[in-house]
């Protein structure tokens, strides 16, 4: 795994998607890089899993996910407009804000990020 900066490795509960295929998600913080690499080789190691990394920056540096499977990597990048339109939906403009409305906005674009994967996935396991 992964050392991470600040947060510990989080797991969530699996959820069957369908018979033999299954979402398991886990929360961590990585340093130095993407994490893509990590991924790529789980991925050629364990063909039959999928990993879609999600990367948001609270710098304001582009964020978005990556889709790695087989040892490939795709990439999404959350627009701009959409960053802008969840931060001012939790009234974060500016420098004026509270950290749990800056972190409710966080995680809403990082859940963004996972799920514009879903259609790729499902086109994958049908």
């Amino acid at each position: 795994m992964l050392h991470g900066e600040g947060a510990d490795l989080h797991s969530e509960r699996i959820e069957v998607l369908k018979p033999h295929f299954a979402k398991k998600a886990y929360t961590f913080q990585i340093c130095d890089d993407d994490g893509r690499s990590h991924f790529c080789r789980l991925s050629r190691q364990f063909p039959a899993l999928c990993f879609v990394l999600v990367y948001f920056d609270p710098n304001n540096d582009p964020s978005g996910s990556f889709f790695i499977s087989r040892g490939r990597t795709r990439s999404y990048e959350l627009p701009g407009e959409l960053t802008e339109a969840v931060m001012r939906k939790h009234g974060i403009t500016g420098d004026d804000y509270d950290d749990c409305s800056y972190w409710e906005a966080s995680w809403e674009l990082m859940d963004l990020a996972e799920t514009h994967w879903g259609p790729v996935l499902i086109r994958r396991f049908h």
